[in-house]
């Protein structure tokens, strides 16, 4: 069972919902963090409750206070983190979908490697940045992901290996000296 699933959603209702029903493997909790909220979202709202009626969390930053509030991509993954932290969380991209049997793979890398000493720090997958394992070892030794980084200093790292954003690249290198 995955523990936690938690995704952000700014908008494109239809895509969170195209995620949320593509999910064919048993989660304990199903987190949603809503950046933005336009009518889509709202109807995404709804959808998610019939699938998940007994363990669902939305949250809505903001919500009833005259204006929305946005925390970000770093921030709204925090917010999942700090509130919802088992011993690993799924964050997963509002537009993911996940084909038959890709969840059950990515739950199966983890139990294959939880076991190491010291602890995996994170569950990779072919998905990129769209979807991340986190684990509680990993907050522990590293911290939260920044929520200063700003869009006007994100640069793209290109090696002949792998393409970093930025943004994430200082908790990923760490994540290599975790291990």
């Amino acid at each position: 069972m995955i523990p936690v699933l938690g995704v952000l959603v700014y908008n494109r209702g239809d895509l969170l919902t195209r995620m949320v029903e593509s999910i064919d493997y048993p989660i304990r909790q199903l987190v949603h963090v809503a950046n933005g909220v336009d009518e889509s979202v709202v109807v995404a709202h709804k959808r998610i409750r019939e699938l998940y009626p007994n363990n669902n969390t939305i949250y809505v930053p903001g919500d009833g206070k005259p204006s929305e509030v946005n925390l970000g991509y770093a921030g709204g993954n925090n917010w999942i983190l700090k509130n919802f932290m088992q011993t690993w969380v799924l964050l997963v991209g509002s537009d993911v979908q996940f084909r038959p049997g890709q969840l059950a793979k990515i739950v199966e890398h983890y139990e294959k490697w939880k076991h190491l000493d010291p602890p995996v720090a994170m569950v990779n997958t072919n998905f990129g940045w769209n979807v991340q394992g986190i684990t509680k070892h990993a907050i522990d030794v590293m911290g939260y992901l920044d929520e200063n980084f700003t869009r006007s200093t994100m640069r793209t790292v290109t090696t002949t290996i792998v393409t970093l954003s930025l943004n994430d690249t200082n908790w990923c290198l760490t994540r290599l000296l975790v291990r």
